[in-house]
Order: C-alpha cells, then structure tokens, then sequence
C-alpha cells in the first residue's frame, strides 16, 4: 500500500547525493586559492585539487559503509514464482514503452545532474559559492521532495481506486519537467527555480514511473 513512499524514500540518498556533491565541490572550490603550491601534496589548479579532495574521501565513506549490519534475511519459497522466458518476453513487450520512457528520462536526469553546474557557471556567470549555496541546494531539496511527493500521490490515488494511478502522476510530472527546462533560457534565481521544478518533476517520474 506505501510501495510508492518507500521507494521514494530509498531514491531520496541519489538526490541528497547528487545536490551535496555540488555544495561541497562548489563550496572546496569558492574557498580554495586559483592555485595551489602544496609541497609534497599537490601543485596546479584548484579545480583539480577539488576532485583529489574528494576522491581522498572515498576510502572513508567506505569504511562507514562497512560499519552498516546486514539485515536479517527471511528464507522465502518461491520455486512457483518463477517466471518462464515466454512470460518474461511477453512482459517486456508489453512494458516495453515505459521501459523505454523511463530510460530516456534518466538520460536527461543524468546530463542535467552533470551539467547544470558548468551551464550556471560559464553561460551564466555563477560563482562557485553561488552555484554551492543555490544549485546544490536546490538539487538537494528537490530532488527529495519530489521523490516523496511522486511516491506519496501515487499510493494516494492507487489507494483510492484510480486507474493506472502511477501513470498518471507520471504524465502529471513529465510536463511539469518540460516546463522547468525552460531555465536554461532564464537568468539569475528564475534559472535556479526553473532548474529545482526540474530537478523536483524528474524525481516524481523517477519514482512513481
């Protein structure tokens, strides 16, 4: 019944992913001098730096991810839930164009997620504080929000009888991802809200698709 919910849930790690990489990176980059002369440790500009930063952080993420417990497992039969090549054959014929649909969404998901920070900084004219405190910011909001937001409706209106009820929120909020690519042709904080509908819409369809 919250199938939806928990989903969006889960995805709310990929936003919060995605919007902190950009605070933090934008935000090493606003503090960090044009170019760094660290004996022993690093010597060129400061963009590289930046990704030797981070990427030094990688090791310790992945001793937090080490510490979490595995989950108890629950022995489940299901040797009469398997399903046989024909069935499965029939089955991506049939969901073949959301498959598809979906595809293409994480394709402009993914090429906004990587290049929203080079659009706001070099076409127009963003610091690398600004794209820290607003980009990624919004990245982060909107993205968690519109995670939950599309999982929350759609068990709404599943539960409510309405038919083809995911669907239809993810219609809803594909449109609503056309209007917010109108940023890349608006200016100043219009760009960054059109950027968040964006970012807050691709998340609805991720989740309730």
């Amino acid at each position: 019944e919250r199938c939806g919910l928990a989903f969006g849930a889960l995805l709310m790690g990929s936003a919060i992913g995605t919007g902190a990489a950009v605070s933090v990176g934008g935000g090493l980059l606003a503090f960090l001098p044009p170019h760094l002369d660290w004996p022993f440790l690093f010597t060129g500009s400061s963009w590289r730096a930046v990704l030797a930063i981070l990427a030094a952080a990688g090791p310790v993420l992945m001793l937090l991810i080490l510490s979490l417990r595995e989950p108890a497992r629950v022995a489940v039969d299901a040797e009469g839930d398997r399903l046989s090549m024909a069935a499965l054959l029939v089955l991506l014929r049939a969901g073949g164009a959301v498959l598809a649909a979906l595809a293409m969404i994480s394709v402009a998901d993914a090429a906004a997620s990587a290049w929203a920070p080079t659009f706001f900084s070099r076409l127009l004219h963003f610091t690398p504080a600004r794209i820290a405190t607003e980009v990624g910011t919004a990245a982060i909001v909107a993205g968690g929000a519109g995670y939950l937001a599309g999982g929350i409706l759609s068990d709404f209106l599943d539960a409510r009888g309405v038919r083809n009820a995911r669907e239809w929120v993810a219609l809803g909020a594909t449109g609503a991802a056309l209007i917010g690519l109108s940023f890349v042709m608006l200016r100043g904080g219009a760009a960054v809200a059109a950027y968040a509908l964006f970012v807050f819409a691709i998340a609805s369809v991720s989740v309730a698709g």
